[in-house]
């Protein structure tokens, strides 16, 4: 999978890494990014519809009514579009608790988000943790990854065609046609 790096957050593009995570012989693909304040979402998953082990979270500060704001800005229409063309889903909706205090307004709401991939759900939860002295609050997100220890894997078969008895199928396979 390639995420698309974009110049930082000072440039007012979106900021994303990529990193692969392995236990005991599982993957778990975890995309981080940080969008800047009205600046459109800028980020290509590639041409994948389907992801499997996936995490992509961040401060997207994307707006959609889905997870409580008023109306939906270019970057939650590129989320929803994400959402809507592949196999990720919002761990967030409108009932999620808050993970911003705007400090001029004293409003509340969510920019960080974290999508998952469909074969996550049910393993994976999230808590928004109490302030850590910063104008955003932590999520927590842990994800349950099956041990692979004593578990033995599936090898798909392999056939070796030089041993094949040929003559032997062929007969079997092809009988001669009589035309009467």
């Amino acid at each position: 999978m390639t995420v698309s790096q974009n110049p930082g957050p000072q440039s007012g593009r979106t900021d994303a890494i990529s990193l692969d995570i392995f236990k005991a012989g599982r993957k778990l693909t975890v995309i981080n990014c940080y969008n800047p304040p009205k600046h459109e979402l800028a980020i290509n998953l590639g041409n994948k519809n389907i992801l499997t082990k996936t995490l992509l979270a961040g401060d997207l500060n994307a707006k959609s009514p889905a997870w409580g704001y008023d109306a939906t800005d270019s970057s939650g229409q590129k989320v929803q579009e994400i959402l809507n063309t592949t196999n990720l889903f919002c761990m967030q909706n409108k009932h999620s608790p808050p993970t911003l205090l705007h400090t001029g307004n004293g409003s509340l709401s969510r920019p960080d988000l974290t999508l998952i991939s469909a074969d996550q759900e049910g393993k994976t939860t999230i808590k928004v943790l109490e302030d850590v002295g910063s104008d955003h609050r932590s999520i927590e997100i842990t994800i349950a990854l099956a041990e692979a220890r004593g578990v033995a894997t599936k090898r798909p078969k392999k056939w070796s065609y030089t041993k094949a008895d040929w003559p032997a199928y062929g007969a079997a396979v092809d009988p001669p046609c009589r035309v009467s």
